[in-house]
C-alpha cells in the first residue's frame, strides 16, 4: 500500500571528515547583483559535474536549516511511498535541455515543466509524467504525459547505459532526478509527447521545433500543450 510521505530528515555530522559533495552556482546579469538563477552541481572525486536548476527558496531553506553542527535536508516533494515505488515531483524550472541528432549537440535554455517522477525500487524503471503547476498534487491532480522525448506513453523513461541508483530514497533524489535533467534527448517514443495545433502525432522535428519556439519566446509551457494521461488518483490506485 502507498502511503503518504512524511518529510525525511538527512543530518550530516560535522565531526566526520568533510569533503565536497555540491556546489551551488548563482547567475546575475551583466553588471547586477541580482540573482536571477541558480544551479547545484555535484562534486564526485573533487570534479565538479553538470548541474540542475534549484529555487532560491530551495537555497534559503538549505542555509536555514543549518543548526549547530547538524545539517538537516527535507524533502518536501516526496508525494508517495511504500516498498516498492518513490513517488515524487520537481516543479518547473529554467535549465538547458539537452538534445543530440547524430552528431549535433545542442542545449535549449528553457523553462522544464513540473514533473511526476515514479521510480520502481526493485526493477530499477523510472517512469516520468508531467504536472500542470508548481502545487503540491492533490488527488484529483491530472497527470500529463512528459512533453519530452525517450519516454514511452506509459512514461517509462529510456534511459540508455545509465542507471538509477542502487538506493532509490529522499536522499537519492537529485542523482535520479540528474538522468533526466541531464540527459541527452535523441528521439521521440511515442506520437502524443505534445498537444500541437493541425499535427496530429509528433515527430521528432516538431517536438524540437516546440522547444525551440519556447526558448525563443521564453514561456512555459502551456497546460493546452498537454496530453492528459490519467489522474493522480487513478494513478496511485493501480500501484497499492
Amino acid at each position: 500500500m502507498l502511503s503518504t510521505h512524511n518529510e525525511d530528515a538527512v543530518s550530516h555530522n560535522i565531526d566526520k571528515p568533510v569533503i565536497p559533495k555540491f556546489s551551488l552556482v548563482f547567475f546575475c546579469k551583466e553588471n547586477s547583483n541580482t540573482i536571477e538563477g541558480v544551479t547545484r552541481h555535484n562534486v564526485k572525486n573533487g570534479l565538479i559535474h553538470q548541474g540542475k536548476s534549484v529555487s532560491i527558496q530551495d537555497v534559503q531553506h538549505l542555509l536555514n536549516d543549518q543548526k549547530n553542527e547538524n545539517l538537516t535536508l527535507n524533502n518536501q516533494y516526496v508525494i508517495a511511498e511504500n516498498s516498492k515505488y518513490l513517488i515524487w515531483y520537481s516543479p518547473s524550472r529554467k535549465a538547458r535541455m539537452w538534445f543530440r541528432f547524430g552528431h549535433e549537440h545542442n542545449g535549449l535554455f528553457v523553462h522544464w515543466p513540473c514533473l511526476l517522477f515514479l521510480a520502481e525500487k526493485s526493477n530499477k524503471k523510472l517512469s516520468i509524467f508531467a504536472l500542470g503547476n508548481d502545487n503540491y498534487p492533490t488527488p484529483t491532480s491530472n497527470v500529463y504525459n512528459a512533453p519530452l522525448m525517450n519516454i514511452s506513453n506509459n512514461g517509462l523513461s529510456c534511459m540508455g547505459t545509465a542507471k538509477l541508483p542502487n538506493e532509490i530514497s529522499s536522499k537519492t533524489i537529485p542523482d535520479v532526478e540528474a538522468l533526466i535533467y541531464e540527459s541527452n534527448f535523441t528521439h521521440v517514443n511515442h506520437s502524443n509527447t505534445l498537444n500541437v495545433a493541425r499535427k496530429e502525432s509528433i515527430t521528432n522535428k516538431d517536438h524540437y521545433k516546440f522547444w525551440c519556439k519556447k526558448e525563443k519566446s521564453k514561456t512555459k509551457v502551456s497546460i493546452r500543450n498537454m496530453v492528459k494521461y490519467t489522474d493522480l488518483t487513478s494513478m496511485l490506485s493501480k500501484l497499492s
